[in-house]
């Protein structure tokens, strides 16, 4: 990626090199979430089992920690909550997809107010087609506030994001059609989700979902019960 000041904006370009790259180390984390997930047991247990509780914790301390801005991202829970977990996502990842039907909703069901979730944009472009055109249409919806409802509807259409899905599920979510053809065709999102970018590159993210909780960042599709275990371990300390 490639990164050069136009005037007061940030210009965001892609070299091939660096998008093989970022694919390379996005499939080896996929691949390693993968194997992880064939742990999965399908509902949120009351504890881990004990053998996973201390490699839990001892993973806990040794990643990394970080300070991730989150002002006027999309959120869900209330601003004073205990666990902040924050998804840099791409719209036609899988394993985003994955997470955000079968993982966060039982999440946040379980959690209520001690769970604040934000989700942050990383397109992909060398994995998902149209990948930066997704995020900012996701960003427009957003402006509109129908982000979840928008996002949701846009996973399931998740393997083609062209120009034609983006609309119609616009339409199927009840933005402003109007306001949403502007947002787009003038590209008024760019700016927020070049910075999404630019902060996901200094924070260490190179794949497709990363997580921090509470600042502490994960890399990779994670089972719900390794998840919840996390974020037991966020509400301990």
């Amino acid at each position: 990626m490639q990164i050069r000041r136009d005037g007061n904006r940030i210009a965001v370009s892609f070299r091939a090199s660096h998008l093989k790259a970022a694919a390379v180390v996005a499939g080896v984390a996929a691949g390693f979430a993968l194997f992880l997930g064939v742990r999965a047991l399908g509902l949120i247990p009351n504890l881990n089992p004990p053998d996973e509780v201390g490699a839990d914790a001892a993973t806990w301390d040794a990643a990394p920690r970080l300070e991730v801005v989150t002002d006027g991202r999309p959120v869900h829970g209330p601003a004073d909550a205990p666990v902040t977990i924050v998804e840099f996502t791409d719209y036609g990842c899988p394993y985003c997809r994955q997470h955000a039907t079968e993982v966060l909703p039982l999440l946040l069901t379980r959690y209520g107010d001690t769970l604040r979730y934000v989700v942050r944009h990383f397109p992909i472009p060398a994995l998902t087609g149209n990948a930066i055109g997704a995020a900012e249409a996701v960003e427009c919806a957003h402006r509109q506030g129908l982000f979840w409802e928008y996002k949701d509807a846009l996973l399931r259409r998740s393997d083609e994001l062209s120009g034609d899905v983006l609309r119609s599920q616009a339409e199927a979510v009840g933005l402003d059609m109007d306001r949403f053809d502007r947002c787009t065709t003038e590209r008024m999102a760019r700016d927020v989700v070049e910075r999404d970018i630019l902060d996901g590159w200094e924070l260490g993210v190179t794949g497709t979902p990363t997580f921090f909780i509470n600042g502490r960042r994960f890399t990779g599709r994670m089972p719900l019960v390794r998840m919840a275990g996390y974020v037991d371990l966020a509400l301990r300390r």
